[in-house]
């Protein structure tokens, strides 16, 4: 049985043996013993139980391999775990509490109220009328709990040290049984049904995160559509919030959970469902007699020109309405600016077409200036450094490719820095190796300049670049 466990436990025992027999014999059957070495119960002059249970004025009793009867313990016999009251009674039909469930706030991440009930709480188990404790789902006292069936199941043996068994335990939190249903029981144990829980926590970067999920009137988490009054929601396995795939068709749900139908706004874009909640998505839909245009997320298009569908270009004003939809653009040789999306990004490229209209793609000659359009789609790359033929370029932000000093923005650990580059007569970037301009020397490690860099070791020297990128010992140091 897979099960998710999210809280830390600690663990306190304290065993006193208080063992008062009701009879004691010393001729023939009966008890014998003492509280410090433990009682055993005879049969007959020199025979006494062992390994085995024994009915004695009214009570079951069990009896170890030495034949001392288990007292104030629980133990496993026969796959079973069953309580010993101080007297060395079995117990039956009780709860029991066994050690605290130990629930701990950890230090790097806040608490929340739906952790916070497990505070303080003990680990219960409960015997029936044969003395074994349950497992699995049972009912008492009119309640459903669900009590742990496995027998080395103990999720805190490495983080404090318990190194018993909790089989049998009353379970918390929540749990996912092999046939992939889920359950979430609160802090008395009892599970949550017919009814919407609202679920916070916070990730490793100890940022909130709040879900909400909605089980079923047997307790199963619900997964898939649910209608709440006249709105229809999703869960799978929390309530779907914005723009999902369900079924090969999109749909929008608003913060509340609730699939829209008609025109919504999203606070950034404008999305339009069917009657049946389905997007418009990826096509054409009419208006009011106005075309619009949905992208693959289910977003309007607006705002933009020359947007290419199915191989002609549109243009739509700032409400999303097309202005040349039944037309469209077959672009005229030359330079073509194209816009498109990507969820809520617009972008816009530059592309080449030739005088027979076919679409220019990998290196282009102008007027003096090369430029590189993507083999892929034909979109110029600007203000970008790029791979092609094994070499590395460079192009400027009117997508040129650079010869000689550039000064490059580029991304470094998630922060934006401005680096120097050298790019040949032929476009390629100086790497790996020394370059002398103007009586002095400078070094690019990888493709940048280094500079300001204390005894930088190159080929086992060091050498020293002011804030300019000029060496200022061209013959190193020895290491």
């Amino acid at each position: 049985m897979n099960r998710k466990v999210f809280l830390a436990a600690a663990f306190t025992a304290g065993v006193v043996f208080a063992f008062i027999p009701s009879t004691v014999l010393a001729d023939s059957s009966g008890w014998r013993g003492n509280d410090s070495d433990g009682w055993r119960y005879y049969t007959s002059e020199t025979d006494y139980v062992q390994s085995d249970w024994e009915m004695i004025t009214g009570n079951w009793y069990y009896f170890g391999e030495d034949g001392i009867a288990l007292s104030d313990t629980w133990e496993m016999i026969d796959g079973k775990m069953y309580h010993f009251r101080s007297s060395g009674a079995m117990d039956r039909n009780k709860w029991i509490p066994y050690r605290d469930y130990g629930y701990e706030l950890q230090e790097d991440i806040p608490d929340t109220p739906e952790h916070k009930q497990y505070a303080g709480k003990k680990m219960w188990r409960y015997v029936g009328d044969n003395g074994a404790a349950y497992t699995g789902w049972k009912k008492v006292d009119g309640k459903w709990y669900y009590f742990n069936t496995d027998e080395d199941y103990n999720p805190y043996a490495d983080l404090v040290g318990y190194e018993g068994s909790d089989y049998g335990a009353m379970y918390y939190g929540w749990l996912e049984e092999s046939d992939g249903s889920s359950y979430c029981f609160d802090g008395n144990g009892e599970y949550y049904r017919d009814c919407y829980l609202d679920w916070t926590y916070f990730n490793s970067t100890k940022e909130e995160r709040s879900h909400r999920y909605c089980f079923d009137p047997d307790g199963r988490l619900h997964t898939g559509w649910k209608k709440d009054g006249t709105s229809w929601l999703y869960f799978h396995p929390y309530m779907y919030i914005g723009s999902f795939e369900i079924d090969g068709a999109r749909y929008y749900f608003n913060y509340s959970g609730k699939m829209v139908t008609g025109w919504y706004d999203t606070g950034s874009y404008w999305v339009y469902a069917r009657a049946d909640g389905r997007l418009y998505h990826d096509e054409w839909a009419r208006y009011n007699g106005d075309w619009y245009f949905f992208d693959i997320f289910g977003l309007m298009i607006r705002d933009i020109t020359n947007y290419k569908i199915d191989g002609k270009y549109y243009d739509f004003n700032s409400k999303g309405i097309c202005t040349n939809p039944y037309s469209g653009k077959t672009p005229s040789a030359g330079w073509f600016r194209s816009g498109g999306t990507y969820g809520e990004l617009v972008y816009y490229n530059w592309l080449y077409f030739e005088e027979d209209g076919t679409l220019h793609k990998g290196w282009l000659e102008l007027n003096g200036k090369k430029y590189y359009l993507n083999p892929d789609n034909g979109c110029m790359y600007q203000d970008d450094e790029q791979y092609i033929d094994g070499n590395r370029y460079v192009f400027n932000g009117n997508g040129e490719m650079v010869t000689g000093w550039y000064n490059l923005s580029i991304n470094y650990g998630g922060k934006m820095r401005n680096v120097w580059v050298y790019a040949a007569p032929d476009g390629i970037l100086s790497r790996n190796e020394w370059l002398s301009r103007g009586g002095n020397w400078y070094y690019f490690d990888g493709y940048y300049m280094v500079a300001s860099k204390e005894h930088f070791c190159i080929n086992g020297r060091y050498y020293d670049f002011d804030e300019n990128g000029v060496c200022l010992n061209p013959h190193g140091d020895a290491a």
